[in-house]
């Protein structure tokens, strides 16, 4: 059949060359331009249909395709489903799906379940699992130690491992009680080409007997012992045989859990006659860090679970044989633990009474111990705290309203959770029966303690995004006045007041009936949080206080401050935070703050499952610059819009993006719309232009 009607031009011809060559298009798209290229050399059908192994009907095709469309006819009509675009937002939208429960009743979801819930591509289900780490399908077990002393038996334990004493033996000493002596009723089938071993279900116990076993921590070899029983008696006479293999001018070190028979009569009598025998016990639920369970998994492995037994005596005897042959080729474990931070808690921050440096790697809060009540006590914590972070502890937390010495009154009450509003770690505690309720102590104390702590409340963004602050340098939120202004001699002692952040400046009232409170405020302008008055610093002012009400706190603003805050409520997380305030207090020096957001329960965060956008802004002239960057991370907040005000200015336009956005007459016809818009106003910090802006995306305003 002739086929000289079709032509090619040379730029067609040359690109039909190109495409035949590639190794990377699809294999159809090759053949179409192959096709075509046979067809303009005026190949017959039978010799194309022969070469390219193909039918008349599908030259037919695209030869009129392409006479029709020219080389975009090569081009399929049915592409199939477009490949889906894995963006940050759709990472998220998955990761947040995948952290909550299926709504079918079952326990976890499998990736096609996921697909057909979110209608998304199963290939993109399984790429974000994999890059966060996630596999709903497995489950771990794990068992929390609540020893307030974890830290410190840890520390000796594995101090024992990594650099153990001089002319000592270190011995890991436990007891696998119970082993069942069980002789199998249906013969074994051995192992053969394609059929693993099989047991018969059914089972006769002879009985059951303890293993007693010493690892020597230097040699890896297993000292063990059989018993009927599991008594103190016979877990001494055990102890008196680890003795005996040591050489008399030996100290012996001997770790071991905390089950009741290590700590009888009959032990402390041991120890008393032996003086050089030195016993150092695991932190409750804590018996992974001894050797021996490591042993034991072994040995239960090897002899153990697949063990047929025809007697008690032929396990004691089958047990005693594996010992010996295992010590004869043992080796010492190699301690490779190195990650403290993942110690597993109950949802709860770990406080410890102690500290010592790099302690921080543990990530546990600091408290300072049982302290009295009364003022003086809320005094001398001040210098406590600032002391504390001065050496590095961040998490550093005291028990509010005092542990012994009675109840506060309810001013020192009043007062001392005010203090506690603005310091790293708020928390209250008291000793037996003690009550620390704020409706314990009376209305006035109630309703300055709910202020104070409805403020910290609102001010949970700001807080939280200082904590991440704090897990990038270790540099908590509380800061010493002389880590911010070191060039300022006023405050090389400065005790009484420090900062809360970069924003604030706090100086709490601990004083009984006090009127008046002298506060240094250091270089700059400094703005009453409450009331409004601007002060010059460099100063000292004395600054009045209510001694009726008791609902003073002395908490000023330094310009240039970038203030994060959210509506308060009665606990976290009792409302999704669809819109934050950001308070700004713009000066001719720019300003920086990064709004931080994560799931806040797991260590999603670790692969970038977070929510960060820095925030500028800068007095330029006669304009106000604020610029929201792009925000970076996978986590999606239920964030949708912003309220910024701009402190010390009413503006005549405001352009974002280059372009004027609406004004509106009140702050209240602003609030009653989700689009973005502005207004004028005055607060008790004076004039003020507040604007209403999209959040989670990149914003530049300029104010006129």
């Amino acid at each position: 059949m002739p086929t000289h009607d079709v032509v090619l031009s040379e730029e067609q011809r040359v690109e039909l060359s190109s495409i035949v060559r590639s190794r990377s298009l699809p294999a159809g798209y090759v053949f179409r331009a192959r096709l075509l290229l046979m067809l303009a050399e005026g190949a017959s059908f039978s010799t194309i249909k022969q070469q390219l192994r193909t039918t008349a009907p599908t030259i037919s095709r695209w030869k009129a395709r392409f006479l029709n469309s020219g080389i975009d006819g090569l081009d399929t009509r049915h592409p199939g489903q477009s490949a889906t675009v894995l963006t940050a937002a759709l990472r998220a939208r998955i990761l947040s799906a995948t952290r909550k429960k299926p709504g079918d009743g079952s326990t976890h979801w499998s990736c096609r379940k996921l697909v057909a819930v979110l209608g998304v591509s199963k290939d993109a289900v399984h790429r974000t699992w994999k890059e966060a780490g996630l596999k709903p399908h497995r489950l771990e077990r794990y068992m929390a130690s609540d020893d307030p002393d974890f830290e410190s038996k840890a520390a000796d334990i594995i101090g024992l491992y990594m650099n153990p004493p001089r002319h000592a033996a270190v011995f890991c000493v436990d007891e696998k009680t119970a082993i069942q002596a069980l002789d199998r009723l249906d013969p074994v089938l051995p192992l053969s080409p394609g059929r693993a071993e099989r047991h018969g279900f059914e089972y006769f116990r002879h009985g059951t007997l303890s293993l007693y076993a010493a690892l020597d921590t230097a040699t890896g070899r297993v000292h063990g012992k059989t018993t009927a029983r599991h008594t103190s008696r016979d877990f001494v006479a055990f102890l008196k045989e680890v003795v005996s293999l040591c050489p008399r001018h030996k100290q012996i070190h001997i770790i071991l859990d905390n089950l009741s028979a290590h700590k009888t009569t009959l032990v402390r009598e041991f120890l008393e006659q032996n003086p050089r025998v030195h016993f150092h016990f695991t932190p409750t639920y804590s018996s992974w860090l001894n050797q021996i369970e490591l042993w034991f998994a072994r040995i239960e492995r090897d002899v153990i679970a697949r063990g047929i037994f025809t007697s008690v005596t032929d396990l004691a005897h089958k047990l005693r044989r594996y010992i010996n042959a295992y010590s004869a080729y043992a080796r010492p474990f190699q301690w490779k633990y190195s990650d403290p931070t993942r110690r597993i808690r109950n949802n709860e921050i770990t406080a410890t009474g102690h500290y010592y440096l790099g302690a921080l790697r543990y990530d546990y809060a600091e408290w300072s111990g049982d302290i009295q009540t009364g003022f003086q006590s809320m005094q001398n914590e001040r210098m406590r705290m600032l002391s504390t972070l001065n050496i590095g502890e961040p998490h550093w937390s005291m028990d509010t309203g005092g542990f012994m010495g009675g109840q506060p009154s309810p001013q020192n009450y009043a007062r001392w959770m005010e203090f506690a509003a603005f310091v790293p770690v708020d928390r209250v505690h008291g000793d037996f029966k003690a009550k620390r309720q704020p409706w314990v102590y009376g209305p006035k104390a109630e309703a300055a303690a709910t202020r104070a702590l409805r403020l910290r409340y609102e001010l949970l963004p700001y807080i939280y995004s200082y904590e991440r602050v704090t897990t990038e340098t270790g540099i908590g939120i509380v800061r010493p006045l002389f880590w911010m202004f070191p060039n300022d001699p006023k405050v090389a002692n400065e005790g009484s007041s420090w900062m809360f952040g970069d924003a604030f400046l706090v100086s709490p009232v601990v004083t009984r009936g006090a009127s008046t409170q002298a506060i240094y405020l250091p270089a700059g302008m400094w703005h009453d949080y409450f009331r409004g008055t601007q002060f010059k610093g460099g100063q000292t002012i004395s600054y009045k206080v209510d001694p009726q009400t008791w609902q003073d706190i002395p908490l000023f603003v330094r310009d240039g401050a970038i203030i994060a805050s959210q509506p308060a409520q009665d606990y976290l997380d009792q409302h999704p935070v669809t819109e934050v305030s950001l308070n700004v207090f713009p000066t001719r020096t720019a300003a920086e703050f990064t709004y931080y957001d994560d799931d806040g329960t797991t260590y999603a965060y670790e692969h970038e499952a977070y929510y960060r956008q820095p925030i500028h802004v800068l007095n330029a002239g006669a304009l106000t610059k604020l610029q929201f960057e792009t925000p970076t991370g996978s986590f999606e907040p239920a964030l949708r819009s912003c309220v910024v005000r701009v402190h010390g200015r009413n503006a005549q336009s405001v352009l974002m993006a280059g372009k004027p956005i609406p004004k509106k007459l009140t702050e209240a016809q602003l609030m009653e719309t989700d689009e973005s818009g502005w207004t004028n106003g005055h607060d008790r910090f004076g004039l003020v232009t507040v604007i209403r802006v999209p959040a989670r995306r990149a914003v530049n305003l300029v104010l006129r």
